[in-house]
């Protein structure tokens, strides 16, 4: 057995994904935005805010006029949803 420094094992090492991860990941991507598009309205679009556009609950509570406890229960079943369709991701 060798040790080796980091600095060798980054030139040796391959930095992409192998074609099984990069299919399997694209089939994940593929799989959630099908499952976006069968949520509702709202329930999207506070998804999407939170975690696609980084706003805080209350940012997304506020910009759709609801309540945060509300938005959070929105925002939960859109994780649910997507749980139930898509498997882990």
């Amino acid at each position: 057995m060798v040790e080796l420094s980091e600095e060798i094992v980054a030139q040796v090492a391959d930095p992409f994904p192998d074609p099984e991860t990069v299919v399997y990941s694209r089939q994940c991507l593929a799989r959630t935005a099908a499952a976006l598009t069968t949520l509702p309205d709202r329930t999207r679009k506070a998804f999407e805010l939170h975690r696609l556009s980084g706003r805080t609950i209350a940012q997304v509570a506020e910009e759709l006029g609801l309540s945060t406890t509300r938005t959070w229960a929105l925002i939960r079943d859109a994780y649910r949803h997507l749980l139930n369709h898509v498997g882990d991701i």
